[in-house]
C-alpha cells in the first residue's frame, strides 16, 4: 500500500498533527501570534479520525472563525454571542 504524500499547508492556515495510538489521531490546530512579545501559540479546534476531516475543519474555521477575544466585556455579551452562533438555523 502506497503512503499518501502530505502537502505543506500555506502560511497562517493552521496545521494538522498526527498522534499515533488515539481513537481520533488527527488534531487540527490554528496558530495565534501575540503582537507584543511576538510568540506563537496554538489552539486546538478538534480531533478527527481522518486527515480529510481535519482539513475540512480548518477550512470551515477560517471561513467563520469563532474568536471573541477583545469583543466581550460581560457575561451577557458572551451569552448573546454564543446564542447567536448556537441557535443559528
Amino acid at each position: 500500500m502506497a503512503k499518501s504524500i502530505e502537502k505543506k499547508r500555506e502560511n497562517n492556515t493552521g496545521y494538522i498533527n498526527f498522534k499515533k495510538g488515539r481513537k481520533s489521531p488527527y488534531v487540527a490546530l490554528v496558530s495565534r501570534r501575540d503582537v507584543l512579545d511576538s510568540k506563537t501559540s496554538y489552539k486546538s479546534i478538534g480531533s478527527f479520525k481522518t486527515r480529510r476531516e481535519a482539513e475540512e475543519a480548518l477550512a470551515n474555521y477560517y471561513m467563520n472563525p469563532i474568536d471573541y477575544a477583545g469583543k466581550i466585556e460581560t457575561f451577557e455579551q458572551l451569552y448573546e454571542a454564543w446564542a447567536k452562533d448556537y441557535f443559528k438555523k
